[in-house]
């Protein structure tokens, strides 16, 4: 475990603009999975070079808590591996293996589909209900502790795991996001008397940094990274919801109002960003 050192940052808040409907068409295209008692799909990840597309099962009957489907999007085979435990929200796929988790037994495992070879690591931190977001150019595993408020390292090759303590025990970490300086990215939520903050970790010196949201800012949730000093977060305010941006550069934090749906009663979140710039 690491003690990181805290820096706290005061920040500079613009007006909010509003933000315009934006409307958008496409095709879906789908597939029927085989088992009736299997939950559903989720926590894609696609291996592109071969084009395969990974998912996780949760089943609800038969032998095995959860799988891993593979389809393949060319043929439209599917292959499916069962696993010992029920697997979390996120996969990732690089060089061909697939990284997962089972948060209920705490544990990280690797799937190698061309050998159909499982290798699992029990993390220290138990209830940390953790989810993968990255693995690096020196396939350390990098895994977020959503419970337990932690950032955590697993270095496959010498199965060494470093954690992080991003918060006081039992505060629950919201997303995440990294960027290209390899710094970690994250939000907590308002706790009363305490605001929602943005914190940034940095591993290499163990710093970590804060960047306190509104005090009127009842949640602030997933946070995305789209250049060294620019932070998008999402986030709400009474019965208002926006979308907010933080320049770690200059302290300031501009937000916009999300417009809700027509129909009253009715209510948004904004979630899941992509950029594209």
């Amino acid at each position: 475990f690491v003690a990181p050192v805290l820096i706290l940052i005061a920040v500079a808040l613009v007006a909010i603009p509003t933000l315009p409907a934006l409307a958008s068409t496409g095709t879906a295209t789908r597939w029927v999975l085989p088992h009736t008692f299997s939950d559903y799909p989720y926590a894609p990840a696609k291996d592109a070079p071969n084009q395969l597309l990974y998912f996780a099962e949760h089943m609800t009957s038969g032998t095995d808590a959860g799988r891993i489907g593979q389809l393949n999007l060319l043929t439209n085979d599917l292959v499916e591996w069962p696993t010992s435990g029920v697997l979390g929200t996120s996969m990732t796929v690089v060089g061909g293996n697939v990284f997962f988790t089972e948060p209920v037994a705490n544990i990280i495992g690797r799937l190698e589909p061309s050998t159909n070879t499982f290798t699992r690591w029990s993390l220290p931190t138990a209830g940390g209900d953790a989810i993968i977001f990255w693995v690096d150019g020196s396939s350390n595993v990098w895994y977020l502790s959503l419970s337990a408020a932690k950032i955590g390292r697993l270095n496959p090759a010498t199965n060494d795991i470093t954690e992080w303590a991003l918060a006081a025990a039992g505060v629950a970490i919201k997303f995440y996001g990294r960027d290209a300086s390899g710094y970690m990215w994250f939000s907590i939520p308002n706790t009363a008397p305490t605001p929602s903050k943005i914190g940034r970790l940095d591993v290499s010196s163990n710093q970590l940094t804060y960047w306190p949201l509104p005090a009127t800012m009842t949640q602030s949730a997933q946070v995305v990274v789209v250049s060294g000093n620019t932070v998008w977060f999402s986030g709400m305010e009474g019965s208002a919801l926006h979308v907010g941006r933080l320049d770690a550069g200059t302290n300031q934090v501009t937000r916009w109002t999300v417009v809700p749906t027509d129909n009253p009663g009715e209510s948004a979140y904004p979630f899941g960003y992509v950029n594209d710039y």
